[in-house]
């Protein structure tokens, strides 16, 4: 991108008839130029539009979205997605990521690996039938988890890792779970809000839950 800028931003034609009439002040706005230069290229690169912020590219039936190494939000829902790449390497600073309201039915044990500031993450109304152990293993910061209407038919302790701990909210409503694990709730301390939905829906044994949540 140096040579990019080099062809862009001309301090030396946009300043050179100043400096050949005024002498000294040339070099003192050469280095004024070339300070605006370098910060306009930093700005650039920030939004993605010059080279050195590659974006990963998600691409579904109905549209697409995209994050690079700078992005901290990725919003892909709604665009018929049926698969998610791996996006730690691209993405490694994203902290909110909005998978919602796609054909996703499987996930890779490795999608969230890298994304070590992750907070929140939306994977409702899609059609996971169940998730990876480790899925969320390298995601210390994740607070927030939802899969909401989805195929799950169990959430096994071993999916959450490291998340466990800061976990304050998930929403699982709308699945066909029967059951969630003691082992499971008793993992998470800090969790302040569990959504399953009315019993009519999540078919989710209500009395048992209200056990495990008491031990």
């Amino acid at each position: 991108w140096p040579s990019l800028l080099a062809r862009v931003y001309r301090p030396q034609s946009l300043f050179a008839l100043t400096a050949r009439r005024q002498g000294p002040l040339h070099m003192h706005l050469q280095r004024a130029a070339a300070a605006a230069a370098v910060a306009v290229a930093a700005v650039l690169l920030l939004l993605g539009c010059l080279p050195g912020a590659a974006a990963l590219r998600l691409v579904g039936s109905v549209g697409s979205c995209q994050c690079n190494s700078t992005s901290q939000l990725l919003l892909c829902s709604g665009i018929g997605l049926s698969t998610v790449p791996l996006l730690g390497a691209s993405c490694p600073n994203l902290q909110t990521i909005d998978l919602s309201d796609n054909s996703i039915a499987t996930l890779n044990a490795s999608t969230f690996t890298g994304l070590s500031n992750l907070q929140t993450i939306n994977l409702a109304y899609n059609a996971i039938s169940s998730l990876p152990d480790c899925l969320f293993c390298n995601n210390s910061q994740l607070t927030y988890l939802n899969v909401t209407r989805n195929r799950l038919k169990a959430v096994s302790p071993a999916v959450l890792g490291s998340a466990k701990p800061n976990l304050t909210s998930i929403a699982i409503a709308r699945n066909v779970l029967t059951a969630l694990s003691h082992e499971l709730l008793q993992l998470m301390p800090n969790l302040f809000i569990l959504d399953v939905g009315k019993k009519s829906e999540s078919e989710l044994d209500a009395r048992k839950l209200s056990r495990t949540l008491q031990a």
